[in-house]
């Protein structure tokens, strides 16, 4: 809906509704840490030319300089201007400027010559008259404009707000509405970007993107010095109390310097218009609470106005579009076909935006920041006491030191029990909800493979694991906040908790099969994984359970807060680098209790380990994560031992034999039991009624089988073992199996079931597995695909082929996937600090990296070198037909060329 600011007293009271109610998600979304994000343009700087008035200047310039005389490229592109009948007023505008420019900058190929001389008198002049005014019609330049009235209420907004700004604008007038003692920095590229982001020192700085402060931008010609450091460079110049009488000069030089205006909708202006975006969503793009727009219809921005499109999707956060009002006919007339209206408004009635129009925007803001003051005062938050935060520290300081990994698991009820009687403690678990965690294995058959320990496979679940990141998740909060919140450690317990609810039986061999499968739920671009089935798990405890319904409203978030922060995108940077990140409490607590339960042991002491990560963390002003001194050493140590845990456990060749075995009864019998004539009757039942989507359809049938398969069984039973047998009774039944398909599926089993020790699988790897190094090679991994469904075709039951990557080396992680963006933009998450890491632990590191851009020198300190590697499996007994196989395997990957 739009709702106006009017003489009506219906229409004023609904303006006032939907303000406070504005007002009031803000100072919610405040005390979560969030903040808004100030969207500004010409429209603020009312002693600046507008863009009415620029063309307007632009016309008169051209009936000086140019008359009638004038090519016909440059005609026809005027009449379109003129007449506006082609292309949109913004577009219209855009071309023309960028012709006069292009004439301008010689720039030969896009301009003819009888138009350069004439066209290049019309910029110089049109530069002159924007930069100093016109003193014959006492008009103001922007170098000689004041702050406006609107300046002043969004410096008191940034005040108030902690907010952040893009502005489209070129006055650089905001800078002046701050008090002289106030930091304040425009921030115009990449590298400004990193200076402020990745700095830990607290400055109380307020800061505003300029989105290339367009007509600032100036390029030493060198015509008076070649070698002028500034020639064929890019350099800004507001702020600068500069009174330019005739040529621009450049100020080292002295050459002539070349002015140019990057209008927005030409390549070079949303070219640069996507790396100030780039750095927007690297940075804080996650952690923005709503979106005020002022004096800016980004019509001419479109780069702009697909970030905040792209923003709303991913986030749906609400939009405030404040746009002056003027009281005449023609002022209403097509607004609704302007490009912002049509972006946030058009086809939104669902969302929150508000569509504030006045004579006079100023009110608006500020009577927006006059509730936002007001709302705020009155709010409490619950921050722990002195003696609470003693009692917390102590608490989780002494479940770990008692009650990890192994210890923790031989009283685990008692422990727990106690645990739920803390005030800070787990009360957030409810029984029923995570019963299935108690069945599947952390490691899926890993362990039971290796150690062949029932018992020790037993208490090695998903359920153990989740308290363990929940303690250490509490432990380091209570360690790096200075001022630690009783809501904030309850909201991130329950992040920590539920992290891994959405797990099934075999995790992520369960994935890579519906990977294979191309089954894609509703909604979704990626194929089913865990995080996926956690989210509408989540969603489900929420709304069916009364007690983490309670706990939830408690902390003041929200479900999709809760889903936000598990997903690692909630925003508030130590919150997010806790839960899922690079150093997250999940990977330090699978590290070491995995090497504990298989057998491989760890010389680390966790405790210590994590006594010592936590040392030297802080939290900066931007509310990231910063890791120094003992952190970042302690940080490499965990690298080194998730390559070690890599190599010996999660990508060793004799047990990824055995997962490939369970990966081909699992593919078989899905491929079976999923059969489109079974999945359609299932539909035809109404059974799924709900869905439209039938990969969701038998994706959830396959969960529903499991449920019901856990149902039956006992517990002395392996969860996995035990699913596996049931499956192979069924594919026993299927009639479009064939009898040495079946063979091998029995087979596969007796492996599974049989290998219970470290020198079984030795044995397996000495004759059962041939490795094929490509880590020099370029292939495509869809041909290895195609090529394994080949195999499996023409040699059934013959032998598998398993492609595996080393995961060694360090990657970024989920937060660096390359990931493009509806404006454009392909980048990560930035949230974690880490200084030099060849700094001694007892120095001060002064110069600090985003975790992204550390990823190169941490890899070249951990020397782990990258490998790839395929591995061909034998799984018959019958030599001639597993030679013929492995020939052919080899002929098609020496002709795909993935072997020399």
């Amino acid at each position: 809906m739009i709702y106006k600011i009017e003489d009506s007293d219906e229409k004023m009271k609904n303006y006032s509704e939907k303000m406070d109610e504005f007002a009031e998600y803000l100072v919610r979304e405040d005390s979560k840490g969030k903040i808004p994000l100030f969207i500004t343009g010409s429209g603020i700087s009312r002693s600046v030319p507008n863009m009415a008035q620029i063309m307007n200047k632009i016309q008169i310039l051209i009936e000086e300089h140019v008359q009638d005389e004038y090519s016909s490229v440059f005609q026809k592109i005027y009449k379109e201007y003129v007449e506006g009948n082609e292309l949109e007023e913004h577009m219209q505008q855009s071309k023309l400027l960028t012709y006069i420019q292009n004439a301008y900058l010689d720039q030969d190929r896009y301009i003819q010559k009888e138009d350069k001389d004439k066209l290049k008198k019309v910029w110089e002049d049109f530069v002159l008259w924007l930069l100093n005014g016109s003193e014959k019609d006492s008009e103001k330049g922007v170098l000689k404009a004041q702050p406006s009235k609107a300046h002043k209420v969004i410096a008191e907004a940034y005040r108030q707000m902690r907010a952040i700004s893009i502005t489209t604008n070129f006055d650089n007038l905001l800078k002046k509405a701050f008090k002289e003692e106030e930091n304040f920095y425009p921030i115009l590229e990449k590298k400004t970007f990193n200076l402020y982001f990745d700095s830990r020192e607290n400055d109380n700085s307020f800061i505003e993107i300029q989105s290339r402060g367009d007509v600032f931008w100036v390029r030493c010609t060198g015509e008076r010095n070649r070698v002028c450091p500034n020639r064929n460079r890019q350099c800004y110049i507001p702020g600068e109390s500069l009174e330019i009488k005739e040529d621009i000069k450049c100020k080292i030089c002295g050459s002539k310097a070349k002015v140019y205006f990057a209008f927005p909708g030409t390549k070079e202006k949303d070219a640069e218009m996507s790396k100030v975006m780039e750095g927007v969503w690297k940075y804080f793009a996650y952690k923005i609470s709503s979106i005020i727009i002022i004096g800016n219809s980004m019509d001419y921005d479109p780069v702009l106005c697909a970030f905040v499109q792209e923003l709303i999707y991913r986030k749906n956060i609400p939009v405030l579009y404040i746009s002056r009002y003027k009281k005449k006919e023609e002022g209403i007339v097509g607004i609704d076909k302007k490009a912002a209206t049509r972006a946030f408004f058009k086809n939104y009635d669902k969302t929150k935006n508000i569509w504030a129009r006045a004579e006079d925007t100023d009110s608006v803001l500020e009577d927006l920041v006059t509730r936002f003051v007001t709302k705020r005062e009155g709010r409490i938050s619950k921050e722990m006491d002195l003696q609470e935060r003693e009692n917390a520290k102590k608490i989780f300081k002494q479940e770990l030191d008692n009650n990890f990994a192994i210890e923790k698991a031989e009283d685990f009820d008692k422990f727990i029990n106690r645990l739920m009687g803390y005030k800070v403690g787990l009360d957030i678990i409810c029984q029923d909800e995570v019963e299935e965690m108690k069945r599947y294995s952390q490691l899926g058959l890993k362990t039971y493979w290796l150690e062949g320990r029932h018992s020790q496979y037993q208490l090695h679940n998903r359920y153990k694991h989740s308290i363990g990141v929940m303690l250490a998740t509490s432990y380091l909060y209570m360690k790096i906040q200075n001022e630690p919140s009783l809501k904030e450690l309850k909201f991130l317990q329950m992040a920590a908790f539920f992290h891994d609810v959405g797990h099934l039986p075999f995790s992520h061999l369960l994935e890579e099969i519906f990977h294979e499968f191309g089954w894609i739920t509703a909604g979704e671009v990626k194929t089913f994984n865990h995080e996926q089935h956690t989210q509408k798990l989540v969603k489900q405890f929420v709304a069916g359970n009364e007690k983490i319904k309670q706990n939830l409203e408690f902390t003041g978030y929200s479900v999709e807060d809760l889903l936000q922060l598990i997903a690692g995108e909630f925003g508030i940077g130590y919150l997010d680098a806790l839960i899922n990140s690079p150093v997250d409490c999940d990977k330090i607590e699978y590290l070491f209790s995995d090497s504990i339960f298989t057998g491989r042991g760890t010389k680390k002491d966790f405790m210590s380990f994590i006594e010592d990560f936590g040392q030297d963390i802080e939290i900066n002003s931007n509310k990231f994560l910063v890791m120094s001194g003992r952190s970042t050493k302690r940080f490499l140590e965990l690298l080194e031992m998730r390559g070690r845990m890599y190599e010996e456990v999660y990508l060793r060749k004799g047990l990824r034999y055995l997962e490939a075995c369970c990966k081909l009864i699992i593919r078989t019998f899905i491929a079976c039991k999923c059969s489109e004539r079974e999945m359609f009757s299932k539909v035809k039942e109404n059974k799924f009624d709900r869905f439209f989507n039938l990969s969701e359809v038998k994706i959830d049938y396959i969960i529903e089988w499991f449920e019901e398969k856990l149902k039956e069984l006992s517990p002395e039973e392996v969860c996995e073992i035990y699913v596996l047998k049931q499956m192979v009774n069924e594919i026993d039944r299927f009639f479009c199996i064939s009898n040495i398909m079946k063979e091998t599926i029995h087979r596969c089993l007796d492996k599974i079931v049989n290998v219970k020790s470290e020198e079984a699988v030795r044995e397996i790897e000495k004759e059962c597995v041939v490795t094929y190094d490509i880590s020099d090679q370029k292939y495509q991994k869809e041909s290895l695909n195609d090529l394994m469904k080949n195999i499996y075709l023409r040699f059934p039951g013959t032998l598998l082929v398993d492609y595996v990557e080393s995961k060694a080396t360090f990657s970024f992680g989920k937060t660096g996937k390359k990931e493009k963006r509806a404006d454009g933009t392909k980048g990560s998450i930035e949230n974690i600090l880490i200084a030099d890491i060849h700094c001694t632990e007892d120095s001060r590191a002064k110069e600090f990296k985003c975790l992204g851009e550390a990823v190169e020198e941490i890899n070249k300190e951990l020397h782990f070198p990258h490998h790839a590697y395929i591995n061909l499996y034998r799984i018959t007994d019958d030599s001639y037909r597993y030679m013929q196989a492995e020939d052919y395997v080899i002929s098609q990957l020496r002709a795909e060329g993935v072997i020399a």
